[in-house]
């Protein structure tokens, strides 16, 4: 089995437990596109996947879950996607890039277009954590 097929494996079997639990698990679903074997958003498109993520998104503490983060030694910015990787609060393309580099990201799941519509109401959901964030 090749790294891509155990990624995709594992991945496929947190979801599936997550959705089997009823709440898609206790966290936002996020994605890492620097990761070994990245193959894209495998976010489950479907209405009731988008709104437990809105959900999230509007009741979760970004504050609190970013000092989690930080103090798991987690430092990555926190992305939207819409056509491209954006993260929300900082300006400008360098700021951006350099972010990105020296930090990396972490996507918020269901944001991309990937030949899907996108749903505005979790783009605006996911904007305003990632900014808060």
């Amino acid at each position: 089995m090749t790294q891509y097929h155990r990624y995709v494996a594992i991945w496929t079997l947190m979801a599936a437990t997550a959705l089997v639990a009823g709440c898609a698990g206790n966290a936002i679903l996020f994605y890492d596109p620097g990761a070994p074997g990245f193959a894209g958003d495998r976010y489950l498109d479907d209405q009731a996947t988008h709104q437990i993520q809105i959900n999230k998104l509007q009741s979760y503490d970004p504050v609190r879950d970013a000092d989690i983060a930080l103090a798991r030694g987690d430092q990555r910015f926190v992305a939207v996607k819409k056509y491209s990787y954006f993260i929300p609060g900082v300006t400008g393309l360098e700021m951006t890039r350099l972010a990105r580099e020296k930090y990396g990201i972490k996507v918020i799941s269901g944001t991309g277009g990937e030949g899907r519509p996108l749903d505005e109401t979790l783009l605006d959901a996911a904007t305003e954590y990632a900014k808060a964030y």
